[in-house]
């Protein structure tokens, strides 16, 4: 005779319990493919981070190598190696943390060599990347100034003179509250008073009354109105 047998709700849940595992390993194994994928991808991001961030520490720590060895070689007036070694800088390790310094740096070479055409495009090259530093971006600015007032042009005086002086005073107004904007501001007044442009040399000898009144740049200033005749 058959015997009935009773199902309880607790062997009905236990039983769906193991019909679950079973299922769940049976769907494991038939897609093991896009489970060991997902994890080989999430390996590989993973793996991907840290080998950027090293390669970024070793690229850097390159860059400075050479960054110092170009710098001992501007000091000892070694120009032409210190060149190659600031453009290396800047075409093999240009995201580099040593990048904007070779970027000024390698124009200053080229003006401490005298060649000023190629050290004012050097200096424009730096202000055209970067330009966010307020010493390195006031100095490029003046250092393009210095370029015009020095190099040899066919340039009327008067005009490279107004230039320079425009540069000079751009230098100073780019971060006015940067500490050397007033001895840009004494360049800029001196050139324009060189170009004959009084106006503009009184503009900026008022702007330095204001600003900068019991500073020697103020009495150097004031020279330099008495000179040029320029209304004080």
């Amino acid at each position: 005779m058959r015997q009935n047998i009773k199902i309880t709700k607790k062997d009905l849940k236990q039983d769906k319990f193991t019909s679950a595992m079973f299922l769940g390993k049976d769907y494991f194994l038939e897609n093991w493919i896009i489970f060991a994928g997902g994890l080989a991808a999430i390996f590989l991001v993973v793996f991907g981070i840290v080998y950027m961030q090293s390669q970024s520490q070793e690229s850097d720590y390159r860059a400075g190598e050479i960054y110092n060895r170009a710098m001992g070689q501007f000091l000892n007036n070694e120009y032409g190696q210190a060149i190659v070694d600031f453009q290396m800088i800047l075409s093999e390790y240009s995201s580099s943390e040593y990048a904007e310094q070779a970027a000024f740096n390698l124009a200053n070479t080229h003006f401490a060599k005298k060649d000023y055409p190629i050290a004012q495009q050097a200096f424009e090259d730096y202000l055209n990347k970067f330009g966010d530093d307020p010493f390195f971006t006031t100095s490029a600015i003046s250092g393009v100034a210095a370029c015009i007032a020095s190099s040899a042009s066919t340039m009327d005086a008067v005009e490279r003179y107004n230039q320079v002086g425009d540069k000079y005073r751009k230098a100073a107004e780019e971060f006015p509250e940067f500490k050397p904007s007033a001895k840009y501001y004494v360049n800029a007044m001196k050139y324009y008073a060189m170009a004959g442009n009084i106006e503009a040399a009184a503009e900026v000898y008022s702007i330095l009354s204001e600003q900068h009144e019991n500073t020697q740049y103020f009495r150097d200033a004031s020279l330099i109105a008495g000179e040029y005749s320029i209304p004080q």
